[in-house]
């Protein structure tokens, strides 16, 4: 084999065009791309439409049927809490609105039995009453009857809380809501002397709130006053159970915070 001419294979290769004098070579241009329009991006689909795709390529895990329990009800959206605070909260609202004027009465009522020091402009006002009772009162001597006499013909007001004896002396005492009196009877002549005194319109509300010789109906007020209050206050603690606020904790030490402070207050105060 012979050496090949170096010459010879400058002379085969491609020759470049020849640049004249004072002009600069020309860029080799880029080879051109076709260029395309940006494509526009996936629509984000939902959670469903994930799934539905899911399903449809075979990637979806089995779901488990689901079992209705007998006895159940699948129409129920609530929970058993959701619905026992729901029934608590009415409660609390329909009794505190049934309640609210008592409520405010036995409060106002009690502040001012806290403070039996303070008149309120009120002044007892006594008056005596002398008079003859028939004999027909006498023989035998009833107090009842005597009392009935003395409330519908002498202005006696009140319910008979005591009587006693002394020799031909009988002394009735009668009481009612701002007022009392007591009454001397001589049952050997008939003759009667009535001491009312009336205490006003405070001692006549605070004796309501107290219950003292008010009759039964108004003790029956009382008594569901006291029951509203109960439940009013069992009701709202059920609420502040139930309720799974981020003030939970809060309600709850609120709430039995001033229940030890009631029990410390209690043995402080017994003797």
């Amino acid at each position: 084999m012979t050496a090949e001419d170096p010459t010879a294979t400058e002379a085969k290769l491609p020759k470049e065009p020849a640049v004249a004098a004072g002009e600069s070579a020309a860029p080799t241009a880029a080879p051109a791309t076709a260029t395309t329009p940006d494509a526009p991006a996936a629509p984000r689909l939902s959670t469903r439409e994930r799934r539905a795709l899911a399903a449809a390529s075979g990637q979806a895990r089995p779901t488990p049927p689901r079992t209705r329990t007998p006895g159940s009800n699948p129409m129920k959206s609530l929970p058993r809490r959701a619905t026992q605070q729901r029934w608590a909260r009415k409660l609390h609202i329909w009794i505190s609105m049934f309640s609210l004027t008592l409520m405010l009465f036995f409060g106002a009522t009690g502040f001012v039995l806290n403070h039996t020091e303070w008149s309120w402009g009120q002044t007892p006002v006594t008056t005596k009453v002398t008079g003859t009772l028939a004999a027909a009162y006498l023989n035998p001597v009833d107090v009842n009857t005597i009392a009935t006499y003395l409330r519908g013909q002498q202005d006696i007001f009140g319910e008979v809380v005591s009587n006693s004896t002394s020799g031909t002396s009988l002394t009735i005492a009668t009481a009612g809501p701002g007022a009392t009196s007591s009454v001397i009877v001589d049952t050997s002549t008939g003759a009667f002397t009535a001491t009312k005194t009336m205490n006003g319109f405070v001692a006549f509300l605070t004796d309501l709130h107290r219950g003292n010789s008010v009759g039964k109906q108004w003790g029956w007020v009382v008594d569901a006053t006291a029951i509203a209050l109960i439940v009013i206050s069992l009701t709202g603690l059920v609420i502040g159970i139930l309720n799974r606020s981020r003030h939970w904790s809060r309600d709850m030490l609120l709430a039995f915070g001033g229940l030890a402070a009631a029990i410390a207050l209690l043995l402080l105060s017994a003797p």
